[in-house]
């Protein structure tokens, strides 16, 4: 019988391709109980142990600006922040979304806009919930087709990144506090008190996914609240086409209110950490003002 080398050859690569298959589920298994275990709030929240009154979706400037045990003690609601550097409104649509599907409706949504100047051609850190998100997993397909599709056939490539990390680290203690403790650093300050202007970039996809956002809470009666957070004097002063960007974000809002807080405090810059977040002296000025003025 005439041997056909190219059968052994074809017999050994199917090997290989089944023993690094077989290795990456191992792999990714192991990543996700390891995630699984985290006391991070947005893990926490998928794991269905973090039920909230109130749900504050935006980036950073969410993160950073809202003392949440604060706003606890004053109200008696629990709050669930999942704001994050990086993430954009398709995103906060998409946590939305998963928050109600695991818990039904909140008594209320907050959201920070400043996520809507944020490219929506990247997941950030939330890719990694791929595994236990199926709107997250659709956004993904969306925002990168490419890595979604290796995503799909290598399952531990959501895990390899830095957020995996993060995340680990929050599995043997408690995540630190968000607040931040410095005041504006000088060299800040001379950078704009000496004519530095921005023009902040307006991206269609983040206001379609705020239009959608508003519908949705209007389709379920969530009780919905826009809002812009302060900004330090100079910068804020520094934005060329702010006016054009708030006219942008209320006609996708349509009917819902937006409340600009940008200007609330020029005249405190010892409120600030940087020129977009406050420090934690600034985040409880801010969220008293919020429960005064009943936003909350």
């Amino acid at each position: 019988m005439t041997k056909r080398p190219w059968v052994g050859r074809a017999s050994y690569l199917l090997l290989f391709v089944a023993v690094v298959l077989i290795g990456d589920r191992l792999i990714s298994f192991g990543a996700m109980k390891l995630v699984q275990r985290s006391k991070n709030q947005f893990v926490r929240m998928y794991e269905g142990k973090y039920p909230a009154n109130f749900l504050f979706l935006g980036n950073s400037r969410v993160d950073r600006n809202f003392n949440f045990e604060k706003i606890h003690e004053v109200t008696g609601k629990s709050c669930l922040n999942l704001g994050l550097g990086g993430n954009h409104t398709l995103i906060a649509e998409v946590l939305l979304k998963d928050f109600v599907e695991w818990y039904g409706n909140p008594e209320l949504v907050v959201v920070e806009l400043s996520h809507s100047t944020a490219s929506s051609y990247t997941m950030g850190e939330m890719g990694i919930f791929s595994y236990c998100s199926t709107n997250m997993q659709a956004l993904g397909k969306i925002v990168d087709p490419t890595y979604a599709g290796f995503e799909s056939i290598f399952h531990s490539l959501r895990f390899n990144n830095q957020a995996f990390w993060r995340l680990s680290s929050e599995v043997f203690s408690e995540p630190s506090t968000r607040l931040l403790n410095n005041t504006i650093p000088a060299e800040i300050i001379n950078q704009w008190q000496h004519g530095e202007h921005v023009e902040m970039p307006i991206y269609e996809k983040n206001l379609e996914a705020l239009t959608r956002i508003c519908q949705y809470a209007d389709a379920r009666q969530i009780k919905l609240r826009l809002v812009i957070g302060p900004y330090w004097k100079e910068f804020r002063k520094g934005w060329s086409n702010y006016d054009e960007w708030k006219a942008a974000l209320q006609k996708a809002a349509g009917k819902h209110e937006i409340l600009d807080y940008s200007e609330a405090f020029f005249d405190h810059a010892e409120y600030f950490n940087d020129e977009m977040h406050l420090n934690a002296t600034g985040a409880a000025c801010f969220t008293r003002k919020l429960v005064e003025e009943k936003v909350l």
